[in-house]
Formats: structure tokens, C-alpha cells, sequence
């Protein structure tokens, strides 16, 4: 039924708190997992460097660039972590790092990649807060045409 499982993973430990769920649908279905991150497009950081920067501050571009180098390789050290623990599981698993925001991304993965199940975690949050930040796995449920496998966790 499954043969491709996404498992978006922002470097949380709630994030992660879905790994056993989609490992276990995996080996009933025999489907792989794919991890994916997102990382920050650069004129998004770019943007931020402009309007932070100050007089005699290095210029913005090299400010953005530092950044992006820096999250690259925190992403691809956590992806090291996560892909040891997973290979000790037996699962196939293929890890993703695309450049763009996740609520934008997921949906050309799961069309890109023929992904058969989303599974994620979504956080607790009050309904006032609700109102005014829609999560990512909100914007996921409507925009997807597979399934979504949802796990509330506290912050």
C-alpha cells in the first residue's frame, strides 16, 4: 500500500517523535523512508542581512552566505545522527535538503518523489494561538492528496 514515506524533520527532538510510527508502517509495507529538511532560501537571508546590518558590518552578501553554510552543514551533521539510528532499523531511507519553505516544498516533494504518506508531528498549541500562526502541517493537510499521518506533540 505504502511504498514511500515523507518524514519532514525540522532538528527536533518533537519532530523526530514520529520516526517510530512511520518505521513501523514501513516494515509492515516494506515502503522507504525519505527524512527531508528545508533550508532558508538565500534572498530570504539575504533580506534579513540588509535590513540587520550595520555601519562597518561585513557586507550582507557575505553575512548571507555564512548563514546558509552554516545551516547547511548543522543539517547535514543532524542528517548523519538521524541516518546511523536509522540504518540500524534495517529501513530503507533516502534524506532529502531542499532550499525554500517547508509549507511550499512539501507539496512538490510528495508530487516529485511519488510519495505515498506524509507522516509528521504537529504541535499542541492553544487556539489563540491558532488564529494567528497556521502550522505547517495545517497548510500540509490541505494542499496534499495523499495521506497525512499526524502525531500531536507538547512543545
Amino acid at each position: 500500500m505504502y511504498r514511500r514515506i515523507l518524514v519532514p524533520l525540522n532538528g527536533t527532538r518533537q519532530a523526530e517523535k514520529i520516526l517510530p510510527h512511520a518505521l513501523a508502517i514501513a516494515r509492515c509495507t516494506g515502503a522507504t523512508i525519505v527524512v527531508f529538511r528545508a533550508l532558508e532560501k538565500r534572498a530570504e537571508v539575504l533580506t534579513g542581512s540588509f535590513e540587520s546590518g550595520a555601519i562597518g558590518a561585513p557586507p550582507p552578501t557575505t553575512i548571507a552566505d555564512k548563514k546558509i553554510v552554516e545551516e547547511a552543514n548543522r543539517t547535514d551533521a543532524y542528517f548523519e545522527i538521524v541516518r546511523a539510528d536509522l540504518q540500524k532499523t534495517g529501513v530503507p531511507c533516502e534524506f532529502l535538503v531542499l532550499e525554500g519553505e517547508p509549507k511550499k516544498t512539501l507539496k512538490a516533494i510528495v508530487e516529485e518523489q511519488r510519495i505515498d504518506l506524509v507522516a509528521m508531528t504537529t504541535s499542541a498549541r492553544s487556539s489563540w494561538s491558532k488564529l494567528f500562526a497556521a502550522s505547517t502541517a495545517d497548510s500540509v493537510l490541505h494542499d496534499i492528496n495523499v495521506p497525512l499521518l499526524l502525531l500531536r506533540v507538547e512543545r
